[in-house]
């Protein structure tokens, strides 16, 4: 269990803190949803149902606080923007990359020093044809992994496939603007060329895919310019 002041970024690996958003008193929620921008208790606020709204606030409180411990200011200061295709960023500094995702009741907040990185994380769910969903989601290589197998172990190479996908898109700063079956992932740490938004022009960049399993039936994945991830849950 990592605490707040205990973080600290490395200025030549990632961090990656797992956050249980569903846990939270009251009193503690409270106190989390204050730390929101005016503009970002609006937003959360049209969120529904109230379980959702609840988590989504939290996620953005504690990135936030994360934030705020790693360059030195309060959480009311720090401001955050949306990039072209709406990534946000760390507005006045490039001291720190972070990338943010969610499922169920855990978040996954990533962290870099001034880098590029995306995450994701998604609780494995059973799917009535993870086979058909595979050809249409992942590359044909990766979908045909996915087809010679069978039941849980197909769910669970379908859902390690997508959440490395899942990051190295987010790192590039596209999202689903790029189409993730002509991305190819595997499913061991690897290297990967990415060419990030904004670099038109520029040759790819390498960037390192590392996954895990944070928590009972959840998988997770960080796509980052660093060779190591330090991965940690963060306490409330």
């Amino acid at each position: 269990m990592i605490h707040l002041n205990q973080i600290e970024l490395a200025p030549s690996a990632s961090l990656c803190l797992l956050v249980n958003v569903s846990g939270s008193s009251d009193a503690r929620q409270w106190d989390l949803e204050g730390l929101l921008s005016v503009a970002e208790q609006q937003q959360y606020s049209r969120i529904v149902p109230p379980e959702e709204r609840k988590r989504r606030q939290t996620t953005r409180a504690v990135l936030r606080m994360v934030l705020g411990q790693l360059t030195g200011v309060s959480a009311f200061e720090v401001s955050i923007g949306l990039g072209l295709h709406g990534k946000p960023f760390l507005m006045g500094s490039r001291i720190v990359g972070f990338s943010v995702s969610h499922s169920n009741e855990f978040s996954l907040l990533a962290f870099a020093r001034d880098a590029e990185i995306g995450c994701d994380i998604e609780k494995k769910t059973p799917m009535k044809d993870i086979h058909a969903l595979g050809e249409v989601a992942l590359h044909p290589e990766e979908a045909e992994v996915v087809k010679e197998l069978h039941g849980r172990d197909a769910e669970d190479a379908f859902f390690c496939h997508w959440v490395r996908k899942e990051a190295a898109l987010k790192a590039m700063g596209s999202g689903f603007r790029v189409d993730p079956v002509g991305l190819k992932v595997g499913l061991t740490d690897s290297e990967i060329r990415l060419r990030l938004v904004g670099d038109e022009g520029r040759a790819p960049r390498t960037f390192n895919l590392l996954s895990t399993r944070p928590a009972m039936d959840y998988v997770a994945a960080v796509a980052s310019l660093y060779p190591i991830c330090r991965w940690g849950v963060l306490g409330l």
